[in-house]
């Protein structure tokens, strides 16, 4: 598929994949980007930057950009990765979202000390809006949230970090899955920060395929 990453990663299930690595998904500059599992329209709004590092990735300047898909897919059973490293002050930031109330999102938070949370949820519209994991800001990490029948898992950096809860079983919202902010262009919790590596499954990961999946990538961003 031309990605950037070792021979492992998980391929069984994938849906839509981004890497800014990769020249056929994104070939350094322009404002297309290319899904590698499929045939989603991936644009760059608002002057979304690119850097080499790493072997490539997308920049959020926490204003105004963020990255639009047409995945509007309904998943029951689903898995999301993102790969990120915070550049951003004390607040949120909206790292995937596909509608937070009738579908799932990623954030996470940049606090003092070095230290930050991130988290996700899946159709959860009243606080808590899901669960978090702690995870230090100074160094790119790996995300990923599951849904497998009504469990919900998220890990941090390999199946070693995780929490589960159990939740909605539901098929999540049609709307249009967004990077780097909330979907449908909102214009709070803008991500501040890089963002190289986004992915979705049609099912959920094992704790195992976690960290084959991490492993093929944790050379590469030094985690």
């Amino acid at each position: 598929m031309g990605f950037y990453r070792g021979p492992n990663i998980v391929t069984d299930g994938l849906v839509f994949a981004v890497d800014a690595a990769s020249a056929r998904s994104y070939p350094g500059s322009g404002t297309t980007a290319t899904d590698l599992a499929g045939t989603n329209t991936i644009t760059l709004d608002n002057g979304v930057g690119f850097s080499s590092t790493n072997g490539g990735t997308f920049v959020f300047d926490g204003i105004d950009d963020e990255i639009n898909t047409n995945l509007t897919t309904q998943y029951t059973d689903f898995s999301c990765v993102v790969i990120f490293k915070n550049n951003g002050t004390v607040s949120w930031g909206r790292l995937v979202d596909k509608s937070y109330s009738t579908g799932f999102f990623i954030s996470a938070y940049f606090a003092t000390g070095g230290l930050g949370y991130v988290g996700a949820g899946i159709i959860e519209p009243s606080s808590p809006h899901g669960q978090s994991l702690q995870y230090d800001t100074s160094v790119y990490n790996y995300f990923v949230v599951t849904r497998s029948g009504t469990t919900h898992t998220i890990y941090l950096n390999g199946s070693g970090t995780s929490a589960s809860k159990t939740g909605s079983g539901s098929a999540i919202s049609a709307t249009a899955m967004a990077i780097g902010s909330w979907s449908g262009s909102g214009t709070s919790q803008r991500f501040t920060g890089e963002i190289p590596v986004v992915k979705t499954y049609n099912r959920a990961l094992t704790a195992a395929e976690v960290d084959q999946d991490f492993n093929a990538y944790r050379n590469r961003f030094g985690i």
